[in-house]
């Protein structure tokens, strides 16, 4: 690549404009059970700004990471902190459903623009914040892409729709069983955090073999679950979301875990024609490979894409936004366009499932890899 061109993601290049120092910002919980998710994303972002900048030294570009806390409690402050600085011109984050829908109107009241790596709550894009974008499918196309899944793939006669309480779960549950029509269908429905699980293993007590259950939340509580339906000498299917793919979860399942299916919309670098690069550089800056479920390739290209728009002149939080709406850019998932609610267009969500105690990626089931 030609010096004085952008094209971190293998994209068009084109002509770089000299710049300002500039910040993007990286919005995660860097404490916490999603430390390691966030140093992972972390390194994704700087691994886009360093190869951009390397190559367009007059346009000076760095990550600022935002920490929101381990419970995303300190992502407000985080946020007004740093806002003061006018060099932060977006934000890649944040991780969570939750911590978007209460930072969001932060973000959109300082005229931030900002992308989720991994935010799939369907109604955030449906607050009407303009600085809102997200580069990951939605719940709505997940639930309906799982029961698709279910049905049709595992062929369940019967399934088990499980939220662990929180929004995202809910919204997810709700999608799943609305996709699944007139499959017979059994909810349950947990606490956050709640730690005695009778009620929903008794409700999910009639599933056999040939049934399935879809829990709908994050990783500890739907270990715990997993964990207390074998123990009850269940022998249904478990299948669950993207809150699931988490060392996490797969050390809170133990061997319970084995053969459990996930559905997500993170991506699997070693599954990706584009993504040799990002990995190779990635494992020589860790010293591993990157995890699937750790959203790396996500925050590599929503990366990618502010400082696309910034090497175009977009030099103020006000232009970023604007780029961002209007950018089609190919990246290392395929190519991005943003729909005018923030939502990515054609994404894709893939099968994933617990196999000798980690991660194997099995299929995308939704009609598009976005290689275009």
């Amino acid at each position: 690549m030609a010096a004085g061109l952008v094209g971190t993601a293998a994209g068009p290049a084109v002509a770089v404009r000299p710049c300002p120092p500039l910040q993007i910002g990286l919005l995660a919980r860097f404490e916490g059970p999603d430390a390691s998710i966030a140093a992972a994303e972390l390194t994704s972002a700087r691994l886009a700004v360093d190869g951009f900048t390397t190559e367009n030294p007059d346009c000076p570009v760095t990550v600022l990471p935002l920490d929101a806390g381990a419970d995303g409690n300190a992502a407000g402050d985080a946020i007004r902190a740093a806002a003061e600085d006018p060099r932060l011109v977006a934000v890649i984050g944040p991780q969570r459903s939750g911590d978007t829908l209460v930072v969001g109107p932060l973000l959109e009241y300082l005229g931030l623009p900002f992308i989720s790596m991994s935010a799939t709550r369907p109604d955030l894009s449906e607050q009407g914040w303009r600085t809102f974008h997200r580069i990951v499918a939605s719940d709505v196309v997940q639930g309906a892409a799982a029961a698709r899944w279910i049905t049709r793939t595992l062929h369940a006669k019967k399934v088990g729709v499980v939220d662990d309480g929180t929004p995202y779960g809910a919204a997810l549950a709700a999608e799943v069983r609305a996709g699944l029509g007139s499959t017979p269908v059994v909810t349950a429905h947990l606490a956050p955090d709640q730690t005695d699980l009778s009620s929903a293993v008794n409700a999910l007590s009639g599933l056999g073999p040939d049934d399935v259950v879809y829990y709908a939340g994050y990783d500890v509580e739907g270990a715990r679950l997993l964990t207390a339906l074998r123990a009850a000498g269940s022998t249904v299917r478990f299948a669950g979301g993207d809150g699931l793919p988490t060392e996490a979860f797969i050390a809170g399942a133990g061997p319970a875990g084995e053969g459990v299916l996930i559905t997500c919309p993170c991506a699997p670098p070693d599954r990706l024609p584009r993504a040799r690069g990002f990995v190779d550089r990635y494992t020589a800056a860790t010293g591993s490979a990157p995890q699937l479920g750790s959203w790396t390739v996500e925050t590599y290209d929503a990366t990618d894409l502010v400082l696309t728009v910034i090497g175009e002149g977009a030099h103020t939080r006000a232009t970023v936004g604007r780029g961002l709406d209007r950018i089609r850019r190919r990246g290392v998932l395929g190519t991005h366009r943003f729909d005018a609610r923030g939502d990515v267009m054609a994404p894709t969500v893939w099968v994933y499932r617990v196999s000798g105690g980690r991660l194997v990626a099995d299929e995308p089931i939704t009609g598009s890899t976005r290689r275009s």
